[in-house]
């Protein structure tokens, strides 16, 4: 089964996305921070990875999408925000898609499904 790495600071978030994906047959594992995010990594490695691109403090995600790109080439980098700016944001951190919140549920499970199964044919 595909794994989704779900990467936001907000709970209440992770534990709607997780719900939501897992009633579309992909499992979610969940940090909420990037170095968290890290530390799953170094046993799993997801097939999406779903990131928010602002953390409290002003923590932001370039070190976590750096390690992606290079140590996980294979994972679909997916940025999830409320910024206006998305498309500028996405491309400028690398990220290949993305989706604003607020978002409609469908659309964020069929593309994390697409997605998915891009790594994980039948």
């Amino acid at each position: 089964m595909p794994c989704v790495l779900v990467v936001d600071d907000d709970q209440d978030l992770c534990e709607f996305l997780t719900y939501a994906l897992t009633g579309c047959g992909v499992a979610a594992c969940v940090a909420t921070s990037p170095e968290q995010a890290e530390d799953y990594l170094k046993a799993s490695y997801p097939s999406v990875a779903l990131i928010d691109y602002q953390f409290p403090c002003g923590e932001r995600i370039t070190n976590l999408v750096e390690k992606l790109r290079t140590s996980f080439p294979r994972t679909k980098l997916v940025l999830i925000t409320g910024h206006s700016s998305i498309s500028d944001i996405a491309a400028k951190y690398g990220f290949q898609h993305w989706i604003q919140k607020p978002f409609v549920p469908e659309k964020l499970q069929e593309l994390v499904v697409r997605l998915a199964n891009e790594n994980y044919p039948d």
